[in-house]
């Protein structure tokens, strides 16, 4: 855990033979109740097998995000159907 801004940021950071990567959320209040949610992510190779993997994940891409994007927007949906029934 790098930075941990309760209820605002987070940034992890994760660390291998083969890659480092940092994954951050934030968090920003729109309303009483909206907010929006940022997530980015990060990862580096640091030798050429790690980098091989990483080219054959760039090549699909596409499909990744799409996997991402609906990872994510699930995860919020969860998120904001909790808050509606503990209100």
């Amino acid at each position: 855990l790098m930075t941990y801004m309760q209820p605002l940021r987070m940034a992890l950071e994760a660390v291998s033979d083969g890659f480092n990567g940092l994954a951050e959320v934030e968090l920003t209040p729109l309303s009483d109740a909206r907010t929006r949610m940022k997530v980015g992510l990060e990862v580096r190779a640091l030798n050429l097998s790690s980098r091989l993997l990483l080219h054959s994940l760039k090549l699909s891409e596409h499909t990744l995000n799409a996997k991402y994007k609906l990872r994510v927007a699930q995860r919020v949906q969860d998120m904001e159907d909790r808050f509606r029934t503990s209100g």
